[in-house]
């Protein structure tokens, strides 16, 4: 384990390359949180269900690692990663569904 750490973690490479990374990803996804929480209120009130930053993190998580991949020009890696985490967005709206379910409530249109 000491091994691993000083060969792999205490090296220029990985202060200059992963923790930057690491950095930027985290902030677009915070930002795109905080965006999709204001934008919700902008949205008809039908469609308002307190999820705004759920989506917006999930929507910037998929451009995060897109723009990861590309700045490490794994193209393949990069849509890969983009359209999985896009899917993924799917299963929101299903567990709140899920969660309405469980807890009784009454799904309304």
């Amino acid at each position: 384990m000491i091994e691993f750490i000083q060969t792999r973690i205490l090296t220029p490479e990985f202060y200059n390359t992963f923790i930057p990374y690491g950095n930027l990803d985290n902030i677009v996804v915070i930002l795109g949180s905080l965006l999709g929480h204001k934008v919700e209120k902008y949205i008809p009130q039908k469609l308002q269900s307190g999820l705004g930053a759920v989506w917006g993190g999930g929507i910037a998580n998929a451009f995060s690692d897109l723009g990861g991949g590309m700045i490490t020009l794994s193209y393949d890696l990069a849509f890969g990663t983009a359209i999985g985490c896009l899917m993924a967005l799917i299963l929101i709206p299903i567990v709140v569904y899920i969660g309405r379910l469980i807890n009784g409530e009454r799904y309304e249109n």
